[in-house]
């Protein structure tokens, strides 16, 4: 490797563990358990995160992107189907 490649992978891998927080430093921002954020990670198509040691990591654009995966939008055709101007008679 060469002395350019060596800068290119240093500032790559500082880059990504300032991107990390303990699952619990991220609990604190969602405000949620650390618990949840675990229960998270067991699902099917769970939250990433890293193990570092016995210290469970999340990358924060990656928790980030997975959140935001997950919106509900409302359905537009169930929207549409809905009666506003019904009254209700008392």
């Amino acid at each position: 490797m060469d002395v350019t490649t060596v800068k290119v992978m240093t500032s790559m891998s500082s880059e990504i563990f300032d991107e990390l927080e303990t699952v619990k430093e991220a609990a604190q921002h969602l405000r949620k358990h650390p618990r949840t954020l675990m229960r998270w990670t067991r699902l099917p198509d769970g939250l990433p995160f890293v193990r570092l040691g016995q210290v469970p990591y999340l990358h924060i654009p990656t928790a980030k992107a997975w959140v935001a995966r997950r919106i509900h939008r409302p359905n537009p055709v169930r929207a549409a189907g809905r009666r506003r101007d019904v009254k209700v008679h008392s």
